[in-house]
């Protein structure tokens, strides 16, 4: 996991839910912080970095969110069966 101080965009803390999509699961999270880059998100389940996924955010359930493809680049265990992941968007 890269410091602060060296990041390309800043990070805005946001209090927001994503919907993350592997495989036809879709797994609700929620979104601690966020960039033009990616998103740092916590999620009871476990991703196996370099994962591609789909990620919506903002997620709204019943409405038509927009995906986008991204990377989980790193993982990191918050307390047993909670962990917290960076993600990175996909450039297409």
């Amino acid at each position: 996991m890269a410091n602060e101080e060296s990041r390309r965009q800043r990070r805005l803390k946001v209090a927001l839910k994503a919907c993350v999509r592997l495989g036809g699961r879709e797994d609700v999270v929620q979104v601690l912080d966020t960039s033009r880059g990616g998103i740092r998100f916590r999620s009871a389940l476990v991703y196996v970095e370099p994962v591609f996924v789909d990620v919506a955010m903002p997620y709204t359930e019943g409405s038509e969110n927009f995906f986008v493809s991204g990377r989980i680049v790193w993982r990191k265990t918050v307390q047993p069966g909670e962990f917290e992941y960076g993600l990175k968007y996909a450039k297409r």
